[in-house]
């Protein structure tokens, strides 16, 4: 469970085109603190919530002074740290060869060994070499490095503005940021803006009210998969294709493609990946309103009273474009599919805080509260297929529509929650 100055965060994987982050909302240079905490008290508060502990995240407050304005740039790259060590091409051809001469009991420099593996890596007239033939082909063999293709460097820039003060009964602070990201495996790119507000006031000597919101979008461009074994996703196909096959033909176009000659690359991982990751397309789109209000009344010295109100407010829209030139959607002339997300997260509480000494030593403390927690969740699908040309990518060009989907859910809790300490001569618990 994730709490956010109040907020219980909700914490559902709606996104179904790329990876769902409860925090993705929130500027890392707002954050003051992080705790995490887990013990009975946890569990008594937050009920079933709490059962693999919480992590409670308080942001930057305003601070009696005169304004003080904050300006904050950083740029980084991001480099991959290694690739896998894959075979080139003449070492393909060398492993291919001693394994199927193997399985005919012949020597790897057998003139049918080579033949028939010069055939399988589509070398002109290799049914046919002579054994010179033969070898001067092996020794033209080439190697193409396609996880240098697949993964590149990505970078990272951050710009933020922040303005804060106020004098001995009100405080205040306001932040703009915007995050891009780019990834060493793309389609994945990330960009957020946000904008955060928390105001305090000190109404009387008994009475304070505080209030902070944030409002974030952000949104990612979607790969091909987020896990998973798939032909056409770079992260995963990247280091097992055979290396013989060609990236580009020589006019520049991509090898291996539908409709084209040929249609595909050598091997079971037969797509061109770079193809497929330039050609797809898609994004996840978050607004997200994550805001609360709270009162603290001093009913008498040693008795106080507290009222929070808090909102996790989410619309995600999200769209995945399967070109009708990639391999998964030649046949049907392109895919494409719609998600959009409505999550309205609301939780209140009001406690009463105590403090009291009886005599000289004994002491009482703890607090009574009650929490109510509402959270509604809406969700629609469509998708449909058989698009005229690749430009089209509106679900109103599709010749097919495939599906409708729609879901809701939600749910209701109310709690009542104590905590008390008894200390006697400020020893004994």
């Amino acid at each position: 469970l994730y709490v956010v100055d109040g907020v219980q965060m909700n914490t559902r994987s709606d996104a179904n085109f790329s990876e769902s982050n409860p925090l993705a909302f929130l500027n890392p240079d707002d954050i003051q603190s992080i705790d995490i905490i887990k013990d009975a008290a946890t569990a008594a508060i937050y009920g079933s919530n709490a059962a693999n502990g919480v992590v409670l995240i308080t942001t930057k407050k305003g601070r009696p002074g005169k304004t003080r304005f904050t300006a904050n740039f950083y740029t980084g790259t991001i480099k991959p740290i290694k690739t896998l060590d894959v075979t080139n091409g003449p070492q393909y051809y060398q492993l291919r060869a001693e394994a199927y001469g193997s399985f005919l009991n012949l020597p790897a420099n057998n003139l049918t060994v080579k033949r028939t593996v010069l055939n399988e890596l589509r070398v002109t007239g290799a049914a046919t070499f002579t054994d010179a033939q033969a070898d001067s082909a092996i020794a033209l063999i080439p190697s193409y490095d396609w996880q240098k293709e697949a993964i590149t460097n990505g970078n990272i820039n951050n710009y933020e503005l922040s303005a804060s003060g106020g004098n001995e009964r009100t405080t205040f602070r306001i932040s703009a940021s915007l995050t891009k990201q780019s990834t060493i495996v793309t389609k994945a790119d990330f960009e957020r803006y946000g904008l955060k507000v928390d105001v305090t006031n000190k109404a009387t000597e008994k009475l304070s009210f505080g209030t902070s919101v944030s409002i974030s979008s952000f949104e990612q461009k979607v790969p091909f998969a987020v896990s998973g074994s798939f032909l056409g996703s770079p992260a995963f196909s990247a280091s097992g294709i055979i290396p013989t096959n060609p990236i580009y033909k020589d006019d520049g176009s991509y090898y291996g493609t539908p409709g084209n000659v040929p249609a595909n690359i050598v091997g079971v991982l037969n797509q061109n990946i770079i193809q497929v990751n330039a050609f797809n397309s898609g994004f996840q789109r978050t607004n997200q309103l994550v805001g609360n209000i709270n009162i603290d009344y001093q009913i008498l010295k040693w008795l106080s009273a507290r009222g929070f109100a808090g909102i996790d407010y989410r619309l995600l829209h999200g769209k995945r474009v399967s070109d009708s030139r990639t391999a998964d959607a030649f046949n049907r002339k392109g895919l494409v599919q719609l998600e959009t997300d409505y999550n309205t997260n609301i939780n209140t509480f009001a406690t009463l805080n105590f403090n009291h000494m009886f005599g000289q030593n004994h002491k009482v403390d703890g607090f009574v509260g009650y929490e109510f927690r509402k959270e509604n969740q809406s969700n629609t699908t469509e998708s449909g297929d058989g698009f005229p040309t690749f430009q089209f990518t509106s679900l109103s060009n599709a010749a097919n529509p495939l599906a409708v989907g729609e879901t809701s859910t939600g749910f209701r809790r109310n709690a009542i929650f104590a905590n008390v300490n008894y200390a006697y001569r400020e020893k004994y618990l």
